[in-house]
């Protein structure tokens, strides 16, 4: 798995929809891929699941430039550090030590 192909799977975990969900034509979504930047979900959207650190890492998947896109073992680095508590502070107690599993799991 390529990291840009992770942030679909990462925006679904933290919205429970599909991303661009609300683009009904495909025109739709290839445009505002194009168009750019990324629009993060809201809190409500998200259940305030989404914190800085899980959105850094989600954008981090989305950058324009592939060569500028992390590694996958970066992203199941800073997913790890997360979910771990590292990042309590403004984490909220969301723990998704499988999401790491799922990510490795799909590498093989």
């Amino acid at each position: 798995m390529k990291c840009d192909q992770c942030f679909p799977y990462l925006q679904e975990l933290f919205t429970r929809k599909i991303p661009f969900h609300s683009r009904l034509r495909r025109e739709a979504v290839i445009a505002a891929i194009i168009r750019g930047p990324l629009t993060r979900p809201s809190e409500d959207e998200t259940l305030t699941r989404l914190t800085n650190y899980w959105w850094d890492i989600c954008s981090s998947c989305w950058n324009r430039e592939p060569f500028s896109r992390p590694k996958m073992f970066a992203v199941l680095e800073s997913i790890s550090i997360v979910a771990s508590g590292t990042a309590a502070e403004e984490n909220r107690a969301l723990k998704i030590s499988g999401l790491a599993a799922l990510f490795t799991i799909s590498q093989v």
